[in-house]
Parts: structure tokens; C-alpha cells; sequence
């Protein structure tokens, strides 16, 4: 051992520093503990203390004054809120109490024409900045004999001494009204609960439709290359991309999250711009919006007319619904892309315009009309060319699949698009005649009746007669019955032009992809076969479209099947629920529709097409959607048609 100068040991030396240390780190980890513990009680005696101030305040009128109804519907976006509506002898007096869960400020007072009277009586107080303001829920307990229990269509529970089928309470009970809120801090429940008892009196109960689902839309997630924007007039705009005062987004109000790709020359520029910086609209190469993740309520099948979809915001990290009945969630299977779980997709605002090797998709060019969807495919992967590297490295631009095209159509039909009345009645989507004639924003405003969300923020052109190739398959069959060229130029293939199963699928003679024989194609007029191109003598490929490219990996389409691997007939397997197709397939607005799922089409027997039936000679493999009469339409193709457009999809990597 060595001793230091003083005749200590080094070893004692650095055990008396040990323990210094250590003693010395108790004491400060007891101050903070001390400290944190002290900084907790006195948050939560504030909570507690505001939630019994504001409770006292609404539960002195509500004992003071009978209920006659209670009243929902003025709940929106950020607010919170319930109408109480008082009887006081021969009047009534309705105040409403209300959280805006962003300032966290609290109202309670009478209201006249959707406002506070604040010369009545009136109190306003704000909550502290550190809870968080959830969702409102319904308890309903009643008490008594002979008492109907049944839920509403929003699962509240509704009493009544008769089953009249109508949301009036009667005989004992209590309603309790809990608007949730919780803290960052601390684990406890300091919402705000109003209980309101009613006696042998009859009790309006006033919900809107979807009431149960309030959560807030995601984010949008902005691949690295694309620019925020607003509309100002025909002014496009920078948007805040922190969306500060909805300056970018309110889906509450129908604004949909808008964002654009711009030339190279100026896409530096654009994006070190502040918020609130013009953009030129000739700078811009391609629209897209943002559809936020969500989960739907599964509806009939049997609906004639189109009504309100119930919609549940949800991220990516939430447990997936798996609902598979009327009335339970499913989560929308648009938001998983291979084995990635999207917060959302970004998709084309307008049909792919341009050409293959510098596509756009914008308002004041020709439609794109590529004739094969392998071009189409082709096109919408060009799109990876304007995000920047880190861009390509982290997301992927592709063409729109069939059940993208179906979480588009739910979310416009839901409350936070068309369908935003208050009720389950929907607005209208106006056909689109024009090929964006005139061009630009001005095109937009002109024309907003023909968007997803009646206003220039949603996806336009859903409604028109020049319907879309989306990626949606069966049995990975590239194409069908093909036919001799007339010329080594004839653009009249009747297939897609991807290298892959070539197969004859008239009357009686479809099988499983997984149980399929192939052989390679010889000739122009071979059938059940494998095709990589056919050449003339001069060793070209027939067709002024060239070469045929590679069939995408199974993430970039939807597929169909109509048969299990061993060969037997299974229905199921023929569509999916979310792609818009077997759940609206009894719509006035789309009758006359073709595909491998509609028994009243093509097929009254499981294995026996009727090629008597107009339009039902063949079999065709690839989807397309939308018509003038409405943008859930759909029928199958056979991958080629000189008429047919289509738009693209960013999802991440």
C-alpha cells in the first residue's frame, strides 16, 4: 500500500470520497424528490380546485331548475361542450357549458343564437395549461319498473317505460356528462362531471351522429421536398407548418391538410420561406392532401342511398380495429403499406396530368391518358424524382390502390366532408366535364363543388366520366385473352403490359393464382400463359409501348381471389373491406357496375360466368373507379383503355 504525504492510505483516501459522494447525492436526490412531490400536490390541489368551482357553478342551476333537454350538437372540432336547456315555469333558458380543449378556457352561461349573452349571467374561467382536454362521454343510469334499456345509434343508453324507439329519458335516473381531462404529471381523471337527475319528467337527449368518435386527426407527416400551403383566394400560399391558429389545416372544418411539389430550380427557396410566402403557381409540379390515419365504423351493405360514415382518428401506434360486423371499428386498411403503419397517405389532389417522364398533377394541363396501367404505374413512381434525397431515402410515391381510392371516398363522406350537417345527410359531389380548362386556383374556386370536401382544400375530380386505373388485381393476372396486333404500332393490347400470367378466364374457367398452371407465351394468341412480350420477325416487340416492365411486389397492389389455394370457391376473398367496392355495391348512384364481386353482374353461380349478360363475355383482372354518376363506381378492366387516367399515393417507407 501507498501512503500519501499525511501517512493516510490511497484506499482510505478514496473511501472517504465514496462516501462523501454518496452522502451528498442523497441529500440533493431528496431535495428534488422533495421538491417534485411538492410541485405535484400543489398542481393537482389547482385541478381539484377548479373542477369542484366549475361543477358547483353548473350543478346550482341544475338542482335549482328541472332539465328538459340536453343537447349535443354544438360540439365541434376544439370545443367541447353541451346546450342544458332549464324549465322555469312557463320558460325555457338554455346555457350551455363549454371547453375549448386548445386555451383550455371554460364558459358556462346563457346562450341566444349559438352565442353568450354575457350580460346574463355568465362565468368564464381558464384551466391550467398543463391537462389535457379529452373527449366527452355519456353515463345514463335509470332506475324503476317496467324500464326499456336499449342503446341509440351512438350506444348511449337510452330508458323508456316503452320501447317507442325515441331518445327521450323518462321515469328515475341520472344522466352523467363527463368531459375527460388528464395531466402529464399526474395519473388522475380531473375532468369536469355534470350530473343531471330526472324525475318521472321527460328528458330530450340530443346526439349527433358519431358522437362517440372525437379524436383528433394526426398530423401530417411532410416528405422531405414538398412545401406546406394554404389557399388566399386564388393566392397560394406558405402555410404555418405548425399549423398555429389552423393556418394550415382544420379538419373539424373540412380543410384538409394541402401540400405541393415544386420545380428544383425553386424548391431550396420555398423551403427556408417563412409562413405566409406566395408560391407561384407555375412553380408548382404536384398537389397532394393528406388523408389522416383513421378507423370506420362498418356499415350495411344494403344501403340504397349514401349516408354519414362514422370516422375514428387513431396513430399508428394505437392497437388496430379489427371490427368485422355492422357497428364495430376497422381500422382502414389504406394505412398499412407493406409492413409500415402510416399516421396517413398523401394523396394526388388532381388525376396524373404531364407525361411519363415529367409527370404533374395540377390544374391547368391535359389529363394524362396512358391507355396501359403498367405506363400509368410507371408515371406515378416518377413522382419519387422531385422529393429530395432524404425524401427518396424515407418515403415512396406510387400509384393509388384500390383501397386508397375507398379511404378517400369514407373520409369524404364523413363528418369532416360533405357529410357535415349536423345529421347523417350528405352534400353532393359535382361532376367534373372539364379537362381543368382556364387552368390554375381560379380552376379550383370555380369548381369546388366537385371536391371531397365541397372547398378548394379536398381531392378533386373523383366524380367524372374518364375513370381511373387504381392498383387492384385478381390472382395476379397481368392480362387476358390476348390479341394479334394489327401492326407492330397498334396500341390495342388487350392486357396491361407487365411481365406476367397471361390467362383465359371466360365461363368456368378461373382457379387460384396459388394453384395455377402456366406455361410461356408463344404466340400473340396464346392464353394460360406467361408473358414476358411477344416479338415480330424483325425481333421488336409488338406495340408502340416497347418492352413490358416488371409486375410490382405485392405491397403496391390490392389483391382478389375468388378461389382458396386448394381451388375452392370463397366469396370473402373477392374484395376488401375499406376499398369502397362490397359496401356500397347496392347504391342507386352506381348501378350497372362490373366486378368479380356483384352476383347480380356477371356470375349467379360460383363457378359459372354468363357470357350472355352485356358487358360479361370476359373476366377482366384490374380495377378502375369513379364515373360521372358518382366517385364510389367501380368496374374491372382489362388493364389497358385509351380514356383511362390515374393519380399517385406517397406513403413511408
Amino acid at each position: 500500500m501507498k501512503l500519501n504525504n499525511k501517512g493516510y492510505l490511497i484506499v482510505e483516501i478514496v473511501l472517504s470520497a465514496t462516501i462523501a459522494f454518496a452522502i451528498m447525492y442523497f441529500l440533493i436526490d431528496l431535495t428534488f424528490n422533495f421538491k417534485s412531490k411538492s410541485d405535484d400536490l400543489y398542481k393537482e390541489t389547482i385541478f381539484i380546485a377548479d373542477k369542484n368551482i366549475i361543477t358547483k357553478t353548473v350543478m346550482d342551476d341544475i338542482n335549482s331548475m328541472p332539465v328538459s333537454k340536453i343537447d349535443f350538437s354544438c360540439n365541434q372540432g376544439n370545443y367541447r361542450c353541451v346546450d342544458i336547456t332549464y324549465q322555469t315555469n312557463d320558460t325555457k333558458i338554455t346555457k350551455r357549458f363549454g371547453i375549448n380543449t386548445e386555451n383550455k378556457n371554460v364558459q358556462y352561461g346563457t346562450i341566444e343564437n349559438g352565442t353568450y349573452n354575457k350580460t346574463d349571467y355568465y362565468y368564464e374561467k381558464d384551466l391550467s395549461s398543463d391537462l389535457t382536454i379529452g373527449t366527452v362521454s355519456i353515463e345514463n343510469n335509470c332506475y324503476g319498473t317496467n324500464v326499456v334499456e336499449e342503446e341509440d345509434a351512438n350506444q348511449i343508453l337510452i330508458c323508456n317505460p316503452n320501447n317507442d324507439d325515441s331518445d327521450i329519458l323518462k321515469n328515475n335516473g341520472l344522466v352523467t356528462i363527463n368531459f375527460n381531462a388528464t395531466s402529464q404529471f399526474l395519473e388522475n381523471d380531473y375532468g369536469i362531471n355534470i350530473t343531471i337527475p330526472y324525475n318521472n319528467i321527460e328528458v330530450t337527449i340530443d346526439i349527433p351522429p358519431c358522437f362517440n368518435y372525437q379524436n383528433a386527426p394526426t398530423s401530417p407527416e411532410l416528405p422531405d421536398g414538398m412545401i406546406p400551403i394554404k389557399f388566399d383566394g386564388e393566392v397560394i400560399k406558405k402555410a404555418d407548418i405548425n399549423n398555429q391558429d389552423n393556418d394550415w389545416y382544420n379538419y373539424y372544418e373540412g380543410k384538409w391538410a394541402n401540400a405541393v411539389m415544386v420545380n428544383s430550380e425553386t424548391r431550396t427557396n420555398y423551403m427556408n420561406a417563412t409562413a405566409g410566402t406566395t408560391i407561384t403557381s407555375s412553380n408548382i409540379l404536384a398537389y397532394y392532401v393528406w388523408i389522416p390515419r383513421y378507423s370506420y365504423e362498418l356499415f350495411s351493405e344494403n344501403q340504397t342511398t349514401m349516408k354519414q360514415i362514422c370516422i375514428n382518428f387513431e396513430n399508428s401506434t394505437d392497437t388496430k380495429q379489427n371490427g368485422n360486423k355492422e357497428g364495430s371499428l376497422l381500422t382502414h386498411p389504406s394505412f398499412t403499406f407493406g409492413n409500415t403503419e402510416q399516421n396517413g397517405i398523401w394523396v394526388s389532389k388532381f388525376k396524373s396530368t404531364g407525361s411519363i417522364a415529367s409527370p404533374t398533377a395540377k390544374p391547368n394541363t391535359g389529363i394524362s391518358k396512358l391507355a396501359l396501367i403498367s405506363r400509368q404505374y410507371q408515371q406515378s413512381q416518377k413522382f419519387n424524382d422531385y422529393l429530395t434525397t432524404t425524401g427518396q431515402n424515407n418515403y415512396d410515391v406510387h400509384m393509388l390502390k384500390n383501397t386508397d381510392w375507398g379511404a378517400i371516398s369514407y373520409l369524404a363522406y364523413s363528418q369532416y366532408g360533405i357529410c357535415n350537417n349536423g345529421d347523417s345527410t350528405c352534400n353532393s359531389i359535382e361532376e367534373n366535364t372539364t379537362d381543368y380548362s382556364g387552368g390554375g386556383s381560379g380552376w379550383m374556386i370555380q369548381n369546388i363543388n366537385q371536391s371531397t370536401t365541397n372547398n378548394i382544400y379536398g381531392v378533386y375530380d373523383m366524380k367524372s366520366s374518364k375513370q381511373e386505373h387504381v392498383m387492384g388485381n385478381f390472382g395476379v393476372i397481368v392480362g387476358q385473352n390476348l390479341e394479334y396486333p394489327y401492326s407492330a404500332d397498334d396500341k390495342n393490347y388487350n392486357h396491361s403490359n407487365f411481365i406476367g400470367q397471361i390467362y383465359n378466364t371466360n365461363a368456368n374457367d378461373y382457379v387460384s393464382s396459388k394453384a395455377r398452371n402456366t406455361k410461356e407465351c408463344r404466340t400473340v394468341g396464346d392464353s394460360d400463359c406467361y408473358y414476358e412480350g411477344i416479338k415480330n420477325e424483325q425481333d421488336n416487340y409488338y406495340g408502340s409501348y416497347g418492352k413490358p416492365i416488371e409486375f410490382p411486389s405485392n405491397k403496391y397492389y390490392d389483391l382478389y381471389e375468388l378461389t382458396t389455394q386448394s381451388g375452392d370457391y370463397d366469396k370473402s376473398l373477392a374484395y376488401i373491406k375499406g376499398d369502397a367496392t362490397y359496401e356500397i355495391k347496392n347504391l342507386e348512384e352506381i348501378t350497372n357496375s362490373g366486378s368479380w364481386i356483384t352476383d347480380s353482374e356477371c356470375m349467379t353461380e360460383p363457378t359459372n360466368f354468363v357470357d350472355t349478360i352485356p358487358g360479361c363475355t370476359s373476366f377482366h383482372t384490374w380495377y378502375a373507379r369513379g364515373n360521372a354518376n358518382s366517385i364510389f363506381y367501380f368496374k374491372t378492366t382489362q388493364g389497358s383503355g385509351n380514356t383511362y387516367t390515374a393519380r399517385s399515393v406517397i406513403t413511408k417507407k
